[in-house]
């Protein structure tokens, strides 16, 4: 998947040390995505690339927002199948405070083994729908609803995750599609080539976004993606982008289809 060869020179599918994303607060490494006749010949003045991210970090920041997702929908509709069994609207789950909802109606049902099985659910949404959760508590919940982490893994694995990209199943490093950062080209060559972070002005790190601190204090070409993999990777990432939406067809359309299918016979 990655060439041998030690890489010095810019070009598509290069990866390089001292990035920066929106939400992760530590250095990345990024991989250009910009096309290889426009960086050989000049063509731009802009070098485009996408951020990569280790798994373990990947999995309590974008990962914890998609397993939050199908968590919450999950043990809300077992919440919710259970309030109303108990003659208890369902719209109350989420609208009013939990200890409300604990001690002005669930405590004058019996108590059985699916109450409290219920209970800790609705501790669990509502720990879920929190604005702040600490990585202890995530790192908890990952582990009790380890199915739900194991069909997010399958989809990341399988390329049925959009807007994620595991580079390999044994570097563990994930390529974030949706955030497309860039650099002049000058600077990527630079970065490419090998350079120390004190021969970049103040300004150019701003401008850039790229990370203060990098290890050992240099920047530079670690490895390359090699085609074919370069060339699915941007399949995936023009996937992201290029889908265009259309009203479905109702179930009214697929009557009218059959009948007339049937007409004809």
């Amino acid at each position: 998947m990655f060439e041998d060869k030690i890489v010095t020179n810019i070009d598509q599918g290069v990866i390089f040390n001292g990035c920066k994303s929106v939400k992760y607060d530590c250095e990345l490494y990024g991989l250009i995505i910009t096309p290889r006749c426009d960086i050989s010949n000049r063509k731009v003045e802009t070098i485009h690339y996408l951020p990569i991210v280790d798994l373990n970090m990947w999995m309590y920041k974008d990962g914890f927002d998609i397993f939050k997702t199908r968590t919450i929908n999950n043990i809300a509709n077992n919440i919710n199948n259970f309030l109303k069994s108990k003659m208890i609207s369902a719209n109350l789950l989420g609208r009013i405070p939990k200890n409300i909802l604990m001690d002005s109606y669930l405590s004058k049902i019996s108590e059985s083994k699916q109450k409290i099985k219920i209970i800790d659910s609705i501790d669990d949404y509502y720990n879920l729908i929190s604005e702040t959760i600490s990585n202890e508590e995530k790192n908890t919940l990952l582990l009790k609803y380890e199915k739900i982490v194991n069909h997010i893994l399958e989809d990341l694995v399988s390329n049925e995750l959009s807007g994620y990209y595991i580079l390999d199943l044994y570097s563990y490093k994930i390529v974030l599609l949706r955030e497309v950062k860039s650099l002049s080209f000058d600077l990527a060559k630079t970065f490419c080539i090998g350079t120390d972070i004190t021969s970049i002005q103040e300004d150019v790190i701003e401008k850039y976004d790229i990370y203060e601190n990098p290890e050992d204090g240099f920047i530079s070409a670690i490895t390359k993606l090699k085609s074919p993999f370069i060339e699915h990777l941007l399949q995936q990432f023009f996937h992201c982008f290029g889908r265009i939406g259309i009203d479905g067809i109702n179930k009214e359309d697929i009557s009218k289809i059959k009948e007339k299918l049937y007409a004809e016979n």
